[in-house]
């Protein structure tokens, strides 16, 4: 688990051994959404693409010219894709939008408030919509 880069998500996200808020806190539909995203099963270019064999590097985001990884981290904080960029803005807490780092995503990703926990799965489905 320490070395698979498939649990990068995993060593970041979970701080303790035990069951997460989302679990609890959120309806089925989002728990699923949530779940899905934090757990790396999803479609976006970081995993798609790593099933064909493509280097990392070259996992770039199909949205925008940024030729950023098409990984979570870019998707939740970075895409200059403009219908994200306004979902973002509309979904995400202000706090996080501005000098984007791993420490905010944590925190974002274990996030407790019911109310914010439903804005970013709504964010989240939103991104994984477009894949």
């Amino acid at each position: 688990m320490n070395t698979n880069a498939l649990c990068l998500n995993y060593r970041l996200f979970k701080q303790s051994f035990a069951c997460e808020d989302y679990l609890i806190t959120l309806p089925q539909r989002y728990r699923t959404i949530f779940l899905r995203f934090r757990t790396c099963n999803h479609r976006l270019p970081i995993q798609r693409l790593r099933q064909f064999g493509i280097d990392r590097n070259l996992r770039v985001c199909t949205l925008c010219n940024k030729n950023d990884i098409g990984d979570e981290f870019h998707y939740l904080f970075k895409c200059s894709y403009p219908p994200l960029c306004e979902k973002r803005k509309m979904c995400l807490p202000k706090f996080y939008l501005h000098h984007a780092n791993v420490l905010k995503m944590n925190d974002l990703m274990n996030i407790s408030s019911k109310r914010n926990l439903t804005h970013l799965s709504r964010f989240i489905e939103f991104i994984m919509s477009l894949f």
